[in-house]
């Protein structure tokens, strides 16, 4: 039966939820853009959306997919919304039944954490959330440093050109 907690809840909630960080940065990213290009190709003719495709898009390129991983790091430690849509039921979902797992509940890792916060004394169980954290951790970071990776890239192809 459908309870309205599923994986496909979960990372609808989590779309939304980030949506604005991502718009954010992805109009900076649109805004940084030079003037000269866009006046450069209205000058010529161009029709204002083969400008935006053509010409501002993938010059905005590494901008956007900076605001896209940083959007993901965001997602990663987002738990509570997760939590209270996903189901919070402790297994993972499988694809063995086809597109069927999106409806399944899950639980985040991060909700994982809080909600066994209890067992903290416990060595193996302590020592398990302590590594749900140290991947969460290591994730957020990898994420992070890609962002700076594809930052760092773009300002080296302004200069360039």
């Amino acid at each position: 039966y459908l309870d309205g907690t599923s994986l496909l809840a979960g990372v609808i909630v989590l779309g939304i939820m980030i949506t604005p960080t991502f718009v954010i940065l992805a109009t900076d990213a649109l805004r940084a853009v030079p003037r000269k290009y866009k006046e450069a190709a209205l000058a010529l003719g161009i029709s204002p959306w083969r400008m935006i495709i053509k010409i501002m898009l993938p010059v905005a390129r590494r901008g956007i997919v900076t605001g896209a991983l940083l959007s993901a790091g965001t997602a990663v430690g987002e738990f509570v919304a997760m939590a209270l849509v996903a189901g919070g039921v402790a297994h993972l979902p499988s694809p063995a039944n086809g597109l069927v797992f999106f409806l399944e509940p899950v639980r985040p890792l991060a909700a994982t954490i809080f909600i066994n916060s209890e067992v903290i004394g416990m060595s193996v169980a302590e020592s398990a959330l302590f590594a749900i954290a140290a991947l969460i951790l290591t994730i957020c970071i990898l994420l992070s440093l890609l962002a700076q990776l594809v930052k760092g890239l773009n300002l080296r192809n302004r200069r360039s050109s």
